[in-house]
């Protein structure tokens, strides 16, 4: 936590969308997720999610998402 109060705060809150998506910052939470114990979930949708899906989608958060190929995705 101090290396994250050292890179500074967002004035909005601790989410992604008002944090500065850096990868130091990203690297941070991500461990934060791998200490926390208890479940997960997303807050736009309200999705339960894995330990592995948080680090992801922390990680890939602020990347261009590729172009969809129309394709399904098979289950």
């Amino acid at each position: 936590m101090g290396e994250f109060e050292r890179l500074g705060w967002p004035r909005r809150g601790m989410s992604c969308a008002a944090d500065y998506p850096d990868e130091a910052r990203k690297a941070i939470l991500c461990e934060l997720i791998d200490k926390f114990d208890g479940e997960f979930y997303n807050d736009w949708d309200g999705r339960p999610m894995t330990r592995q899906e948080a680090k992801e989608y922390i990680m890939n958060y602020g990347k261009p998402v590729p172009p969809s190929t129309g394709g399904t995705k098979e289950d």
